[in-house]
């Protein structure tokens, strides 16, 4: 989940924002609100890093939040279709 802190820090910065996402089927989830996983031994991770979200002068923070959680949850689904493709 994007948070505020990342959308305050690129806005003042005008620092390009990057989204990544991970999967693995082989992990112990905690029981928590991110369900934080960790992942075993010789465990298999596929990794996807989304293109740069350029952050421009003048841009609002909310707006930051939106691209960013967007462009997350692509990330997420890219790394977990990775993994099922085995590459």
């Amino acid at each position: 989940v994007a948070k505020e802190g990342v959308a305050f820090i690129a806005a003042r910065s005008e620092a390009d924002v990057l989204a990544m996402g991970a999967f693995t089927a082989t992990c112990y989830r905690l029981r928590r609100w991110d369900r934080y996983a960790l992942p075993l031994p010789f465990s298999r991770i596929a990794v996807a890093i989304r293109a740069p979200i350029r952050v421009e002068k003048g841009i609002d923070r909310p707006q930051i939040l939106t691209m960013l959680s967007r462009e997350m949850t692509r990330a997420m689904a890219e790394a977990e279709n990775l993994y099922r493709r085995g590459r």
